[in-house]
């Protein structure tokens, strides 16, 4: 009966075990995570900070942003806009960008004790484990092309300034297609700037003259040796 049982046992877990040993090959990602840091502040209903709320502020924001003030998001909090005001502009003051400062018209707190909370907010990305190169008996078949774009992304996560830049980034707005193709499509039609009008010979094909620059007179003195 023992016997038995475990005959079943093998048989039961080869298909799992088979199935545990496919490989299944998924791309590397970068890991981007948020961390917020709040301050909590009372000041700032009369368009002004007080001296001790901005000092808080700006250790806070140094803080929370490892010394990187170009790259924290920050959002404040409150019903007041004066309020509002006098933090998000202290904050674009000591460094942050204007466009990652957002105001928020919400409660700062539950209890309406304080009239603006900050948060701030600095992504952090954590780059892929990217595997060694393996080599293979023959040197033109290493896989190297995985490993390469695994490196890539790796580097371009630990080099990037603000990691939020990797999920969206709305620093640069966006292009207009059309114009940037301009260029291209002038260079396909031989219409650079030093191009004349087309000419048309005997044949009827227009043909393009390009016009070469002038060349710097000779000096006299060359010109009569």
């Amino acid at each position: 009966m023992r016997a038995s049982v475990a005959l079943l046992a093998v048989g039961l877990t080869a298909p799992l075990l088979s199935a545990c040993n496919t490989y299944i090959e998924t791309p590397p990602v970068a890991l981007v995570e948020p961390a917020p840091h709040i301050l909590l502040l009372s000041s700032g209903s009369g368009g002004t900070l007080a001296s001790a709320d901005r000092r808080r502020l700006e250790d806070f924001l140094y803080t929370a942003s490892y010394g990187r003030l170009d790259a924290i998001h920050v959002h404040v909090v409150g019903i007041n806009p004066r309020a509002r005001y006098a933090v998000a502009r202290s904050a674009i003051r000591m460094g942050v960008a204007p466009f990652k400062v957002k105001e928020i018209n919400e409660p700062a707190d539950e209890r309406y004790r304080f009239t603006t909370r900050v948060v701030a907010v600095r992504y952090t990305a954590i780059p892929p484990g990217c595997p060694s190169l393996k080599i293979t008996s023959s040197p033109n078949d290493n896989d190297f092309e995985p490993t390469l774009g695994c490196s890539n992304l790796a580097n371009l996560a630990t080099m990037v300034n603000d990691p939020k830049d990797l999920l969206v980034n709305s620093a640069v707005p966006p292009s207009d297609g059309e114009r940037a193709a301009i260029p291209v499509a002038r260079y396909r039609a031989f219409r650079s700037p030093t191009t004349t009008a087309p000419q048309t010979y005997g044949s009827g094909a227009a043909v393009p003259v390009i016009v070469p620059p002038l060349a710097p007179a000779a000096p006299a003195a060359a010109a009569g040796q």
